[in-house]
Formats: structure tokens, C-alpha cells, sequence
């Protein structure tokens, strides 16, 4: 019977966590005029990410996209945990 070295048996589940780490995400939604309720069509819509450093908190721009005739956005390819 062989053994199974600890540095292999890592490397092994390197390799399998690997690309689990490296999905993506997509954020769905729908935007209405709030008084009509009227899909907003061709709405300009942006994703921003909170940053702090030195007690000073920033916007970076991450995703922008616009919505349907419907009023329908998505938001593709977000990197997960930001």
C-alpha cells in the first residue's frame, strides 16, 4: 500500500480549491420609477466598493451597466467577497 506524503495530500487540495476560489458572481435586479412604478428603461447603473485605509473610506467604481426595456440590469462577472 502506497503512502500519501502531507506535502502531496496539499498539493492535492490546492489544486482542488483552486478554482473554486476563482468564481465569479452576478448581482440581478430591477429598477421602476418609484411614484408611476414604470420600468426605467435604459437606466445607467454603477457598483461601487467601500475601501478604508487610515480611517478614510473611499468608492472605487467596480461594474457599471444599463438596464432593459423592462427595466432589468445585471450585473456580470463580479469577483466574489468584494
Amino acid at each position: 500500500m502506497k503512502t500519501i506524503h502531507p506535502y502531496q495530500l496539499l498539493l492535492l487540495l490546492l489544486f482542488i480549491t483552486l478554482p473554486l476560489s476563482a468564481q465569479d458572481t452576478s448581482l440581478r435586479g430591477n429598477v421602476s420609477d418609484a411614484e408611476s412604478g414604470e420600468p426605467l428603461v435604459k437606466a445607467t447603473l454603477q457598483l461601487y466598493r467601500l475601501t478604508t485605509s487610515h480611517n478614510y473610506t473611499d468608492t472605487v467604481f467596480t461594474a457599471g451597466t444599463l438596464s432593459d426595456e423592462q427595466g432589468n440590469f445585471v450585473f456580470k462577472d463580479l469577483p466574489t467577497g468584494q
